[in-house]
C-alpha cells in the first residue's frame, strides 16, 4: 500500500509539473516579450516628445538668431539659451565660406565646418544647410542633435549678410532617459501584477478543476487498493468526471462479482462442511477401530482419503475466515494476553507437523512477561500459519525458529527458516490469494494459498503489520509487529464483540 501510495504521489506531482511547467514558461515569455514592446513603446513616445520639444526651442532660436543684428547680440542669446539644464550646446553656423559664427562652447567660434571632420554636429549643419525647410535630428549614443536652417539678414559681413546657415542644438537625453525609466518601469509593473492575477487565477482553476479531482481520484484508487469499497466523486462534466464515471462503472460490476463470488463460496463451503465432518469422522472410526484388521492396501487408501479430508477441511475453513474478514462480520475479542504463552501454545500444536517432516522447531523470547490486548485465537492461527508454512518450505533435518521481541512501539514476533527463499518474481503477490510459489509444495505438504493472505488480515485487524525478508538459497524470515496500544476504533470494536 505505501509503494502504491507513494506512485500516486509520484503521479500526482509529475501532472502537476507537466501542466505547471509549460505554463510558467508561457507567463515567463509573456513578461519578456510585454516588457520589450512596452519598453520599445516608452523609447519611440519620449523620442516623439524630445523632438517636438526640440524643435519648439529651434523655432525660437531661429527667430532669435534671424532678428539679430550683430553677432554680439547672436552670441548672447546662444549663451542664455544653452544655459537652461535640458541643453548642452547651441551653435550657428553661417558665413562664405561657412564658419561657426556663434556658440554656446566659445573654443567652436570662427572655426570652418570642415575643423570638424566627420562629426555628428558637422553632419547635421551640413544636412540643414544643404536641405532647407526639412528640419534634422539624431540620437547617438548619449547625444540627441536637433538642426534647423536659418537666413541671417541682420548681420552683415564685408557689406554683405551671412545669408543662409543653420542652428544645431544639442539637448542632455538625461531628463528623457529617467522619464523612460519610470514609466517602463511603471508599465513593467502593472503588466507583471497583471499577469501574477492571471497566473494565480489559472493555478487557481487549474488546482480546482484538474489537481484537485485527479489527487481525489488516485486517492480513491489507493483506498480500493486497500479493498475499501468506495466510488470516484464526479463532479462537473469534464475528461476527470469521465473517467471517473466510468470507473465508478467499473468499480460497481466489480463489487457486484465480488459480492456473488463471496456469497458462493460462503454458500459452498457451508454446504461442504457438514458432509465432510461426518466422512472426517468415519474415516477416522475405520483407521482406529479396525487399523488392525485391515488389509495394508485398503488401509493405505484410507489414509491418503483422511489427509484429503484434512486438507479440505482446512481449505474450507480458510475460505469461510477469509468471507468473514471480507464482509466485516468477523469478530475479534480483545483481552491481555501473555504473548510468549501464545507462542509456546503455538509451538505446541505444531510439533506433531514438524516431526512428520523432520523439522526442529526453536523458540526464543526477549521478556517471558510481555502482554497485549489481542485475540488470542486469531494471533495462535497467525503463528500456526506461518510455523507450517516456514515447516513445509524447509528441508528434512533443518530449523525454524520463532522469536519474541519488543521495542517502545510493538511487540515483534518473528519466524525464520533456513530454505530455498522466496523466488523474486514471486515476493510482490506474496499476501494475494491462493498465491503459491511452488504448485508442486502445495500438493506434496498441502498448502491453499490463503494462509499469508489471512495472516495479513488478522494483523491489519489488531493495527499491526506483517513484514519479510527473504534471500534466494538462504531462507526467510517473517515479522509480525503488533502495537503495545491498540488505537481507539480497535478498542472500542473489542469491547463491542
Amino acid at each position: 500500500m505505501t509503494s502504491f501510495t507513494s506512485f500516486t504521489q509520484r503521479i500526482n506531482r509529475r501532472l502537476a509539473l507537466q501542466i505547471l511547467l509549460p505554463l510558467l514558461s508561457i507567463f515567463l515569455l509573456m513578461a519578456i516579450i510585454g516588457g520589450t514592446a512596452i519598453n520599445a513603446s516608452v523609447e519611440i513616445s519620449l523620442r516623439e516628445q524630445l523632438v517636438e520639444r526640440a524643435h519648439i526651442a529651434a523655432d525660437s532660436a531661429q527667430f532669435a538668431v534671424e532678428s539679430a543684428n550683430t553677432l554680439g547680440t547672436m552670441q548672447r542669446f546662444v549663451s542664455a539659451l544653452a544655459a537652461e539644464d535640458e541643453f548642452r550646446s547651441v551653435t550657428v553656423m553661417a558665413g562664405n565660406p561657412l564658419r561657426i559664427v556663434a556658440s554656446s562652447q566659445m573654443n567652436e567660434v570662427n572655426k570652418p565646418l570642415s575643423a570638424f571632420k566627420n562629426s555628428p554636429k558637422a553632419e547635421i549643419l551640413k544636412l540643414s544647410y544643404e536641405l532647407r525647410q526639412t528640419p534634422h535630428h539624431r540620437f547617438q549614443d548619449n547625444q540627441f542633435l536637433y538642426g534647423s536652417s536659418v537666413l541671417i539678414l541682420g548681420v552683415s559681413e564685408n557689406g554683405l549678410p551671412l545669408g543662409a546657415g543653420a542652428v544645431v542644438l544639442e539637448m542632455k537625453p538625461q531628463h528623457y532617459r529617467s522619464a523612460k525609466r519610470f514609466v517602463s518601469s511603471t508599465l513593467i509593473l502593472v503588466m507583471l501584477t497583471i499577469l501574477a492575477v492571471i497566473l494565480v487565477c489559472t493555478l487557481y482553476l487549474l488546482q480546482r478543476l484538474i489537481l484537485t479531482p485527479q489527487k481525489a481520484l488516485l486517492q480513491t484508487l489507493d483506498r480500493r487498493k486497500n479493498n475499501e469499497k468506495i466510488l470516484c466523486p464526479v463532479k462537473g462534466e469534464n475528461e476527470i468526471s469521465a473517467i471517473s464515471q466510468s470507473l465508478n462503472e467499473l468499480f460497481l460490476a466489480t463489487d457486484q462479482v465480488d459480492e456473488l463470488k463471496t456469497q458462493f463460496v460462503s454458500t459452498v463451503s457451508h454446504e461442504l462442511r457438514t458432509p465432510l465432518t461426518s466422512i472426517r469422522g468415519a474415516l477416522g472410526l475405520v483407521l482406529g477401530a479396525f487399523a488392525q484388521t485391515l488389509d495394508p492396501k485398503i488401509k493405505e487408501l484410507l489414509a491418503t482419503a483422511d489427509r484429503n479430508a484434512e486438507q479440505l477441511a482446512r481449505l474450507i475453513n480458510d475460505l469461510l475466515d477469509l468471507e468473514k474478514m471480507a464482509s466485516g462480520k468477523m469478530t475479534f475479542t480483545m483481552e491481555d494476553s501473555n504473548l510468549c504463552q501464545l507462542a509456546r501454545e503455538a509451538i505446541t500444536s505444531i510439533e506433531p507437523y514438524a516431526e512428520k517432516h523432520g523439522i526442529k522447531l526453536h523458540f526464543n523470547a526477549q521478556n517471558i512477561q510481555q502482554f497485549a490486548e489481542v485475540d488470542k485465537t486469531r494471533i495462535l492461527q497467525v503463528l500456526f500459519n506461518l510455523l507450517s508454512n516456514a515447516i513445509k518450505f524447509s528441508a528434512d533435518g533443518q530449523s525454524v525458529i520463532l522469536s519474541l521481541q519488543e521495542n517502545p512501539q510493538y511487540h515483534q514476533f518473528s519466524v525464520k527458516d533456513f530454505g530455498r527463499g522466496i523466488p523474486e518474481e514471486f515476493r510482490a503477490k506474496m499476501f494475494q490469494r491462493f498465491a503459491q510459489a511452488d504448485s508442486t509444495d502445495a500438493r506434496e505438504k498441502g498448502g491453499t494459498g490463503l494462509g499469508l493472505n489471512i495472516v495479513q488480515m488478522i494483523v491489519q485487524a489488531h493495527g499491526g503489520k506483517v513484514e519479510f525478508f527473504s534471500e534466494t538459497g538462504k531462507g526467510t524470515e517473517f515479522f509480525i509487529k503488533l502495537p503495545k496500544h491498540l488505537p481507539a476504533a480497535l478498542t472500542a470494536a473489542g469491547e463491542k464483540s
